[in-house]
């Protein structure tokens, strides 16, 4: 873990380029020292902490940015949980915890925490349950939250407008937001809490993918 904590460090203070080593260590590490190995959790793990680590500092030639979404599957009781506990242990040690959230309820909370922080990673097991509320609410606001979480996605490499509050008189602006999101479900409860309107819903099918 310490090995761990010092290449996050380098990355964090553009000492190395390359993020290959951390990926492939935090995995290891991950399936290494927990209960119940699993090393494609793992891996799902340490690539979103990788996708934090390098927000707004990393582009490739076509102007890709490292902000991912991504649901990994399993089932209950094969070490869903050490990913999420290990990336929050070393956004601790280098400095980055204000960056790690455990879920969102609104858009409205999802852009004043983009606001505050510009990077952030969202670790929430039982996505089903989400999906659930979004696919069983009446009201505007949960697909509300989905549009901010595709525009939030879409401006990673130009500028997001959050909503106007009272008083305001100047448009605030994040520039080059950078939101990765890891969530966990179990694959039952996951695909009955789907729709057809979900899954032709935008937002939707770039996570799915």
């Amino acid at each position: 873990l310490l090995g761990l904590y010092s290449i996050s460090r380098a990355m964090t203070a553009g000492k190395i380029s390359s993020n290959a080593t951390f990926n492939a260590s935090n995995a290891i590490f991950e399936a290494s020292y927990t209960v119940y190995p699993n090393r494609t959790m793992a891996f799902c793990g340490a690539l979103t902490m990788q996708s934090y680590l390098t927000a707004r500092r990393v582009k490739d030639c076509m102007n890709n940015r490292s902000n991912i979404y991504m649901v990994a599957l399993a089932s209950s009781g094969v070490g869903k949980n050490k990913p999420r506990e290990v990336n929050s242990d070393i956004a601790f040690e280098v400095g980055l915890a204000r960056g790690i959230g455990d879920g969102f309820a609104s858009g409205e909370g999802i852009e004043d925490a983009m606001f505050a922080n510009q990077s952030m990673l969202f670790q929430t097991d039982e996505f089903d349950a989400i999906i659930g509320s979004i696919k069983k609410s009446n009201d505007s606001r949960s697909e509300m939250m989905m549009q901010i979480l595709l525009k939030m996605f879409s401006s990673a490499t130009s500028r997001y407008s959050i909503r106007k509050k009272a008083g305001q008189t100047e448009p605030l602006m994040i520039h080059q937001p950078s939101l990765s999101f890891y969530g966990t479900a179990v694959p039952q409860y996951f695909y009955q809490a789907l729709s057809g309107q979900a899954l032709s819903y935008p937002a939707y099918s770039k996570k799915s993918g």
